[in-house]
């Protein structure tokens, strides 16, 4: 289990299709396939493109009334063995219920 400073460091993502073969990725310029996520989570956020979210700050909107959370929405190359930020995705309480592309 991961203690809190773990955990507040995490980065979510919304794929659009199947999640392990998300994770499968592993492109070459990236030393580590678990850097890979969290570097197109920075490079996109730097650019203003998203908000980086943690489970801390999605957990405190999620129940919230009347309150929604967004985060990025994400494609899948499998030919290219890469991943790119599509749009944002809008979440209702635990559910996807809008994209943004």
């Amino acid at each position: 289990m991961a203690d809190g400073k773990e955990v507040s460091k995490q980065h979510f993502i919304r794929d659009n299709g199947d999640a392990k073969k998300a994770l499968s990725i592993r492109p070459g310029e990236t030393p580590l396939d678990t850097e890979y996520y969290p570097n197109l989570s920075r490079s996109n956020a730097d650019d203003g493109l998203i908000r980086i979210e943690n489970t801390q700050s999605i957990c405190t909107t999620m129940y919230l009334k009347g309150k929604d959370f967004f985060l990025p929405y994400i494609e899948v190359l499998e030919k290219e063995n890469k991943a790119y930020v599509k749009g944002t995705a809008m979440f209702h309480h635990d559910k996807m219920v809008w994209n943004i592309r």
